[in-house]
């Protein structure tokens, strides 16, 4: 059994490059415990009670160097990566946030459902605590997004095809607190990181063309990128790793 956990960016829609970043770190559910544990001494190490307190006001070779451990724990547990982003081009005509929000979300679900079928797995999602009306929207939206039939298309092999979700996808969902689940702050520092790469993109180019370029524009996703999942044949993060909605 796998589990993702999932968190988000902030949500920017006043900025002149709006962005939405939702990211899931993908792992074994029976070495949950070990990961927090060993997540656990970084922040006795660093004394913080939350690992995002890491991006706060330290020095640039504190953050690197946390971020390295941090990467070596995800790495030696073969954790994976996987995100969903919401480019500026469309949410500059989509300002309607839980719209958005839940295209993000089943876009990052269908990465999950193609990593799991891949390797005939099933899946857990795991989503940070919120409030009420917001979990019970998520949990309504998952649920649907997994009994519903799906288009999914084939670029390599030309074909289209109609999937389940909960073919792989167990329907319920599991509400973690952020302040209790190191894991669940790592993901928040991963879509952080990815977001202000991308923007950094945006604003030196007005677009995006390579997402393989993305590491040059944020030291600290440069150090998580070897655990976004890619294409075996074309180390290509596109479509994989990292899923634009531009």
């Amino acid at each position: 059994m796998k589990s993702i956990f999932i968190d988000e960016s902030k949500y920017d829609t006043i900025d002149q490059y709006p962005l939405f970043v939702v990211c899931g770190l993908v792992l074994e559910a029976n070495k949950y415990y070990r990961i927090d544990s060993e997540l656990q001494k970084i922040k006795r190490e660093f004394n913080v009670e939350n690992l995002k307190e890491l991006r706060g006001n330290r020095s640039q070779d504190e953050k690197i160097k946390s971020t390295k451990m941090i990467n070596k724990i995800l790495h030696n547990y073969e954790v994976e990566i996987l995100s969903a982003v919401l480019g500026v081009n469309y949410l500059n005509f989509k300002p309607v946030e839980h719209e958005n929000y839940n295209l993000a979300l089943k876009l990052l679900i269908e990465r999950f459902y193609l990593h799991l079928k891949k390797r005939k797995e099933r899946g857990l999602i795991h989503f940070d605590t919120i409030d009420r009306t917001n979990m019970r929207s998520i949990r309504e939206e998952t649920k649907k997004l997994c009994m519903e039939p799906h288009m999914i298309v084939s670029y390599k092999y030309g074909l289209i095809f109609e999937n389940n979700f909960s073919d792989c996808i167990e329907e319920y969902v599991i509400f973690v607190d952020d302040n209790l689940s190191t894991i669940i702050q790592v993901a928040d520092l991963v879509a952080s990181c990815l977001h202000d790469a991308f923007r950094k993109l945006y604003i030196k180019f007005d677009r995006v063309n390579d997402l393989n370029d993305l590491p040059k524009y944020n030291n600290y996703l440069k150090i998580y990128w070897d655990l976004f999942e890619k294409n075996q044949d074309t180390d290509d993060v596109t479509g994989y790793g990292i899923k634009l909605w531009r």
